[in-house]
């Protein structure tokens, strides 16, 4: 979920979908989707500055993997939303 601060709350970034879905058309959505097997790469750590995969997984407290879930919620951000979040 992307949320951001404005001058008088916040803001919530979310995605309309097409009316002609099967599902849930024209629904408001937040941009998400599943973790994909690769999203857990050991190759991609180098390219999480500042969160490890022990990091992330205690936060989600769960015993690994955590990493995965935040390379999953920024892929999808991108593929559905066209929103990179990187530096």
């Amino acid at each position: 979920m992307l949320i951001r601060d404005v001058a008088d709350g916040f803001e919530v970034f979310m995605l309309q979908r097409t009316h002609s879905a099967a599902f849930a058309g024209g629904m408001y959505v937040f941009p998400g989707g599943r973790v994909d097997a690769t999203d857990g790469a050991e190759a991609l750590e180098p390219y999480c500055d500042g969160l490890d995969d022990h990091e992330a997984s205690a936060i989600l407290q769960i015993p690994n993997g955590g990493l995965a879930y935040w390379v999953a919620a920024i892929r999808e951000c991108f593929e559905e939303a066209g929103v990179l979040l990187a530096r």
